[in-house]
């Protein structure tokens, strides 16, 4: 409940916070980190050149007992990191910031449900790092604020202003509920190994939202310390064979690759080699040849891979070598003094979680 109680803004020099994090002072980069109840966003801002920006939107989500983390970039091109900001006192002094909202503040039965959103913002303006935690909207007569103090309410509304900004280029969210999402992510996940490893070392954590109670486990409040190792991180969601830059193969139709069920009751991993003669004219498969690997996990991926059709007229290696990864993930489990058991969800309605 602390992140409940109020804004806190925090300079590392407090002292000079009133003139160093002036309004006019723009970010030179920032970062919003937000909680909806059941995933992680961050949006992180960085200067590319004067003129552009990059963005990155990195989602942290629970799983099937982990943690998966995902990634999508996006360079803006002649829109700089401050007319990003240009709509929110990102570098307002803390003290300013609590005089406006504090006669703004609900008074609250504990029993009165509100959505349960929390963000924060780590910003670097001049010399100084701000810091923002900002409590859940509805403890404040928010509308009133958005009359009074707008370029303050902005701070909000921040990060959904970005997101529809980068959607009204056409492009949309990878959303882990989307048809494409196991593709996707295979593409993506340079990207998101290098998420993972950045906010396993606490790179977000002064903004980043606590972990709810409702995902806690271990007693661990920070998601720097239950992010898993990058295998598990950013890995399949299901259980699949993974071919080996498929996203370079110019495949027009491709079914995944099912992992055989005796494969997995037998914990049969590895990889497997496979010689693929493609028609040139129509781009179908004319015949697989198996190299190498377990037989139980080749048979999978001979007769998926034999259905697969490529873009015609089909110019590449051929016969064309391909590698399949074969990997069963396992949920992981919390090791303690006396106890090891597998990581524990709460019973919460409708958990955003996918298996």
């Amino acid at each position: 409940m602390a992140l409940l109680s109020g804004i806190l803004l925090q300079a590392q020099t407090p002292e000079k916070s009133a003139s160093a994090a002036d309004s006019a002072i723009a970010p030179e980069f920032f970062y919003i980190a937000s909680y909806d109840g059941n995933v992680w966003m961050i949006i992180d801002v960085q200067p590319v050149s004067a003129s552009d920006s990059k963005v990155r939107f990195i989602q942290v989500y629970p799983v099937c007992g982990t943690f998966h983390v995902q990634e999508d970039d996006h360079v803006f091109e002649g829109v700089s990191v401050r007319q990003l900001a240009a709509n929110a006192d990102i570098c307002q002094p803390d003290e300013k910031i609590v005089a406006r909202i504090r006669p703004l503040r609900r008074k609250i039965r504990d029993t009165e449900p509100f959505w349960e959103y929390v963000q924060g913002i780590e910003a670097q303006c001049g010399t100084q790092k701000v810091i923002h935690h900002l409590p859940v909207s509805d403890l404040l007569h928010f509308e009133t604020l958005e009359a009074k103090a707008p370029r303050i309410a902005a701070l909000w509304t921040l990060g959904k202003d970005i997101q529809q900004r980068y959607t009204s280029t056409g492009k949309q969210l990878l959303i882990y509920f989307s048809p494409a999402w196991d593709d996707m992510r295979a593409q993506q996940r340079h990207l998101s190994q290098q998420a993972a490893i950045e906010i396993r070392n606490g790179h977000y954590d002064l903004a980043l939202p606590e972990i709810s109670p409702h995902w806690r486990f271990d007693e661990q409040t920070r998601l720097s310390r239950v992010i898993p190792d990058l295998e598990e991180a950013t890995g399949p969601e299901q259980d699949f064979g993974v071919v080996e830059n498929v996203e370079q193969l110019g495949l027009k139709e491709s079914q995944k690759i099912p992992y055989p069920q005796m494969g997995k009751i037998a914990h049969i991993e590895g990889d497997v080699t496979l010689s693929v003669y493609v028609d040139e004219v129509s781009g179908s498969v004319l015949n697989v040849a198996v190299l190498s690997g377990h037989p139980i996990l080749a048979r999978s991926a001979t007769d998926a891979i034999t259905t697969w059709k490529f873009l015609p007229p089909y110019r590449g290696e051929n016969p064309l070598h391909l590698v399949v990864h074969y990997k069963v993930h396992y949920p992981p489990t919390i090791e303690t003094a006396t106890t090891k058991t597998t990581h524990k969800r709460s019973r919460r309605k409708n958990p955003k979680t996918q298996h």
